[in-house]
This record gives C-alpha cells, structure tokens and sequence, in this order.
C-alpha cells in the first residue's frame, strides 16, 4: 500500500512538470507572435505615412505643374511620365498592403483612390499637353508660312518699288522731254535805223543790228507763265557774239554748266503757238560782222529749243 501511494504522487509530479512546461511553451509561443505582431504593426504603420506623405507630395507637385505657365511643354512632358512612374510602384506597394489583409485596410483603399485620382489626372493632362503640342506645331507651321509669305510679300513689294520707281523715272523723263519747249521757222533781220529787212545772207558791210524771230509750237504740256528765252549767237571763229557793254547780253544755267547768252526776252507762254523775236546789237567795239557762217540757238527752262544759221558775206 505505501509503496502504491507512492507511486501515484511520483505520477502527478510528473504530470504538473509536464503540463508547466505546456503552459509555459504556450505563453512563449503567444507572447513572441505579439511583439511579433506588433512590430509588424508599427512597421506597416511608419510605411504607411510614409505612402500617405509621398501620395501628399505627388498631389502638391501635380497642381504646381498644372500652375506652372513658364514651364516648357516638353519638360511637363517628362515630369508627368516620372509621376506615373512613381503611381505604379506606390500602387503596387498599396496592393501588397491589401493582399496582407491589413487592420490599416480603410486607410490603404483611401490611399489607393486618391492614387488612381492622380493618376487619371496625370493622365487627362499629358492628353491636354499633347493637345497643346499639337496646337504649338501648328502654329509654328503657320508662322513659318505667314513669315515665308511675308518674305515673299518683301521682295515682290520691293520688285515693285523698283518697277515704281522706274516708271516714275521714265515718266518724269517723258514728262520733262514732254514738256521742253521748240521751235520751228526761224527768220533773220537787218534792223538799221529802225528798218528791218529779212534775209539769210547779209552783206557785211550793211549789216548793223540783228533781230532773230521763231516760232513756239504748241505745247499743252509744258507749264504755263513768264519764262526767260536766252539767244546765243555763235560766230564763225567759235566764240560767243556778246554785248556786255550795253549789257545786252549775261549768263544762265545749262546741263549744270554757266553758258554766256548774246541777248535775251521774256514772253508769257500760253501753251499754244506763239511767235517770238529777240533783238541783238553787237557791241560798239565789235560792231562789224565777220564773213562766215553764225550758229543761233535759242534756249528756255534749262533746255536747247531750237538752232538755225545765216551767213554774212
């Protein structure tokens, strides 16, 4: 009997031993998956805000690239396909989170919609950058064919400028050739003592004073009013027949050159036909008429309107 009772306590012990050691295995087991599970816990939490701050960030950097006016299309461009780069890995990071069955659940869906948020919106602004790409290309052909066009505009304007101004020059021309006064029918006059006796050749010694006649054509042209008519009587020799002594004869303008008249009128030009009449006396100390021939022109506005000859014999 003792030695039965004994045996049944040495049993017991041995059961408590065994079942502290169970119990004790278990609170290990229980107590390493909590702080396990907690640490876990803390970790995805930490990870978590960080999502949330980088999500924070790419909505910040979206609105100041849509904000952004300075900026070049391309450089939007690229910074939007480095977002939607960086979308897809936080998404894949927010799946992850949802497959792990999270008690953070409520907070990752949150997270996730204002992902594909951006990301749409991202992606509704890269279709409105391609749009505005398209508008720039656009343009840039249109400046390029208005500037070409403009360019073209120049030279044709400047082709006709050119042809302007050589029309304008040749009617200028026309219009001066036009407008130059001349004669025809010129007559010659031994004027002595207040008698005038017409002839083409004198006698040398009868000859004293000189009157030259012509006849203005018409010209409905050339301006109208008081002009100067300036006659240069040439003699045989090449020199000028002047009378500076009775002051008959002077000087006028010529091609740009200073020219000596032997005498000069003025007459009221009307335009139509008109007979005009210089008289000429050489001066006391030339009076004799050399033999030869004598050139006469006559000469109006700066221009040489007609020459005739008589000959003293």
């Amino acid at each position: 009997m003792a030695k039965s009772a004994n045996n049944s306590q040495t049993t017991s012990r041995i059961i408590l031993v065994i079942a502290g050691i169970l119990v004790l295995s278990a609170l290990g087991y229980f107590a390493t998956r909590y702080f396990s599970e907690r640490s876990e816990n803390e970790d995805k939490a930490l990870t978590i805000d960080r999502l949330e701050t980088e999500i924070q960030d790419l909505e910040s950097s979206f609105e100041t690239l849509k904000a952004d006016q300075q900026m070049a299309l391309s450089d939007k461009d690229k910074t939007i396909e480095e977002n939607e780069t960086r979308i897809k890995e936080l998404l894949d990071q927010v799946s992850r989170y949802k497959r792990q069955k999270s008690s953070d659940l409520g907070t990752i869906r949150n997270l996730e919609a204002r992902l594909e948020d951006t990301q749409g919106k991202l992606a509704a602004y890269r279709q409105e950058i391609e749009e505005l790409k398209a508008l720039n290309a656009d343009l840039t052909t249109q400046v390029e064919n208005l500037t070409e066009q403009e360019l073209r505009l120049r030279a044709e304007n400047a082709d006709l400028s050119q042809q302007q101004q050589q029309t304008t020059q040749e009617l200028q021309q026309t219009k001066q050739i036009a407008s130059a006064l001349k004669t025809k029918d010129f007559t010659f006059y031994n004027v002595k003592k207040g008698k005038e006796k017409q002839e083409t050749e004198f006698r040398r010694l009868g000859m004293t004073d000189l009157k030259v006649c012509f006849t203005l054509i018409e010209n409905l042209v050339a301006p109208k009013g008081e002009k100067d008519v300036y006659l240069v009587v040439e003699n045989p020799d090449g020199t000028i027949n002047a009378n500076f002594t009775d002051e008959q004869s002077g000087r006028f303008m010529y091609e740009g050159q200073e020219k000596i008249f032997s005498s000069s009128t003025k007459i009221a030009f009307t335009g139509i036909s008109q007979q005009v009449c210089v008289p000429f006396a050489p001066a006391p100390e030339n009076a004799k008429w050399e033999k030869g021939v004598y050139y006469v022109s006559a000469f109006a506005d700066g221009n040489l309107i007609g020459q005739s000859t008589f000959r003293v014999k």
